[in-house]
C-alpha cells in the first residue's frame, strides 16, 4: 500500500509541475493613482494688469504759482495791463476752487479799478460755496474800499431766501455809512420787489470800481 502510494504520488508529480517546484510570477501591479508618475504641471499665476491710475489733473495757476505779492507789488507800476489783465483772469479761475487765497491776494495787492472789479468776480463764486466764510471775511477787511466791494458782491448774489439775514447783516455794519446801508437795502428791495425804483446816482458805492 505503501509503495503504491509513494508510486501514484510520483506519477502524479510527473504530471504536474507545480508538485515539488515553487514557480514565483512576479505580477506587475496595476497602475494606480499613487504609482503613476504624474506630469509636472507648471503651474502660472496670472495676475491682472496692473491698472496704472491716471495722472491728476493739472493743478490751476493761483496767486502763489503765478506771483507773489510782494513781486507783484514791485512790477506794479511797471506792469502792462496785459500783465495786469492776466494776473486778474488767473485769480479769477484760482477763485473757483481757491477763493479765499485769491481774495488775500487781491486784499494785498496794489490798488487799481481791475483789482476791485477782480474781487468782486472771485467774491461772487465764493459766496456760492459758502456765504458765512464770505461775511466774515468782507467784515474783517480793514480798507473800506474793499469791505464795501466785497459786501455789495454779497449783497448781490443774495438769493431771494436769504434775503432777510442778509438784511439783518446789513444792519449790523457799524463800520459803514448810512448811506452805503441804504444802498445795499435798495438792492435786496428790488431783489424782492422789481418795481422797487432805483435811488443810486452816478458814483454810488453800489457801482464803485
Amino acid at each position: 500500500m505503501k509503495t503504491f502510494a509513494l508510486v501514484s504520488t510520483g506519477a502524479l508529480c510527473f504530471w504536474m509541475t507545480s508538485c515539488d517546484q515553487t514557480k514565483t510570477e512576479t505580477v506587475s501591479a496595476p497602475d494606480t493613482p499613487e504609482n503613476v508618475s504624474q506630469p509636472s504641471k507648471s503651474v502660472t499665476t496670472t495676475t491682472p494688469e496692473s491698472v496704472s491710475t491716471p495722472a491728476p489733473p493739472e493743478p490751476i495757476e493761483n496767486a502763489k504759482t503765478l506771483i507773489s505779492v510782494d513781486e507783484w507789488k514791485k512790477k506794479a507800476a511797471n506792469a502792462s495791463e496785459m500783465e495786469e489783465i492776466k494776473t486778474m483772469k488767473t485769480l479769477v479761475k484760482t477763485g473757483v476752487d481757491q477763493p479765499e487765497a485769491a481774495i488775500d491776494f487781491l486784499v494785498n495787492a496794489p490798488h487799481s479799478p481791475r483789482r476791485l472789479a477782480t474781487l468782486r468776480a472771485v467774491t461772487a463764486e465764493w459766496v456760492k460755496k459758502d456765504k458765512d466764510a464770505v461775511t466774515a471775511k468782507a467784515d474783517s477787511l480793514a480798507d473800506e474800499a474793499l469791505r464795501d466791494v466785497m459786501r455789495m458782491s454779497v449783497v448781490h448774489n443774495t438769493s431771494l431766501e436769504d434775503i432777510p439775514t442778509t438784511k439783518a447783516w446789513i444792519n449790523g455794519w457799524t463800520d459803514a455809512s448810512d448811506k452805503t446801508k441804504s444802498v445795499a437795502l435798495g438792492i435786496l428791495d428790488r431783489k424782492e420787489n422789481p418795481e422797487t425804483p432805483h435811488v443810486c446816482g452816478p458814483g454810488c458805492v453800489e457801482h464803485a470800481e
